[in-house]
């Protein structure tokens, strides 16, 4: 396989307004996108969109998870990951990322293979696996 340098470039906060134009005062949350996060480390990676001015906001993780997620991020979507909110999650959601902690195990594998399977603009993080075998979900 051949390899290409990827191009880099600094970037500054002086080029940020040629690429967010500004929200309008009567703008409501849903009218700048829905961004889904699948995972089980999810607690900084549902804190990241927030501060950096995404609106809605849904997590789908493990059921223990819940609770605190909800405690510390109150403005946050969150739900247990079931076959379920999955189906949900992709048909609400403009774009979909994998954030890792989702596990090994079956339903995990299953979930990444249908976030890599939809038509919607999504991302894997680092250090997720790739799903392997055909376990059902």
């Amino acid at each position: 396989m051949q390899q290409h340098p990827a191009p880099i470039r600094r970037l500054s906060r002086e080029h940020l307004p040629g690429w967010l134009t500004p929200r309008s005062p009567l703008a409501h949350k849903g009218d700048h996108g829905r961004l889904l996060l699948v995972g089980g480390a999810i607690a900084m990676a549902g804190e990241a969109p927030l501060r950096s001015g995404a609106w809605l906001v849904r997590v789908l993780t493990h059921m223990q998870y819940e609770a605190a997620l909800l405690m510390a991020r109150p403005e946050l979507i969150v739900q247990a990951l079931s076959y379920a909110t999955l189906c949900e999650g992709l048909d609400w959601a403009d774009v979909v990322v994998i954030v890792p902690g989702l596990g090994q195990d079956g339903w995990a594998k299953s979930a990444l293979r249908a976030v890599e399977n939809c038509d919607k603009p999504h991302a894997v993080g680092r250090g997720c696996s790739k799903p392997a075998g055909n376990e059902p979900f």
